[in-house]
């Protein structure tokens, strides 16, 4: 956790160099004070600008609340309401560490996390680009990590789910591989995985 702060503050502390891509960052700003402004029942009107569906929409909510109550402007401002990304980017990295570590390896999830949390192209979205598709990826692999079904924890692999040497066979298309449970099989060494 301690190293993810560390990282978290270095990108906080870089962001002012980077003012982002003016389009999104701009739309980002405008939306967080109107939310702010009007609240979440009158953000969506005739007439406004906004095409993100609700759920990124309350981030900017909480961002926006909070840049209003402390008078920020300019660069401080804008790097508030680009805060959920930086959370999300914490937050994911934390996620991939949990999933990995539950393998029961350790070191593994370490490595994993900052390959997350170091990867140049997702810094180059969130923290010079300005954007906020690490909150819709974190949200997504979330529901996946935490789902009931069981077709999905076995698909996934959580601790202690598969011995030594048995790996997954997937007779589905992607989209319904980890929805259809009967389309999930386990091969053990030895046996025919096409016979069941």
């Amino acid at each position: 956790m301690l190293v993810l702060a560390a990282i978290a503050l270095v990108k906080v502390a870089v962001m002012p160099l980077f003012p982002g891509f003016g389009p999104d960052v701009g739309s980002y700003q405008s939306w967080a004070g109107q939310i702010a402004s009007l609240g979440p029942a009158h953000t969506y009107q005739e007439g406004y600008f906004l095409d993100y569906p609700p759920g990124y929409l309350y981030a900017l909510w909480v961002a926006g609340l909070i840049s209003n109550a402390i008078g920020a402007s300019g660069d401080f401002s804008r790097i508030i309401i680009e805060g959920p990304a930086i959370v999300a980017d914490f937050a994911l990295a934390i996620l991939i560490y949990a999933f990995v570590w539950r393998s029961g390896r350790a070191a593994m999830a370490m490595i994993a996390m900052l390959l997350v949390a170091l990867n140049p192209a997702l810094l180059f979205d969130t923290v010079v680009w300005g954007q906020s598709d690490r909150c819709w990826t974190f949200v997504t692999l979330l529901s996946l990590v935490a789902n009931p079904c069981r077709a999905i924890r076995n698909r996934l692999g959580p601790r202690g789910n598969r011995r030594v040497g048995q790996t997954a066979r997937v007779d589905a298309p992607a989209g319904a591989r980890a929805m259809d449970d009967a389309r999930i099989r386990l091969s053990r060494p030895g046996s025919d995985p096409a016979s069941g």
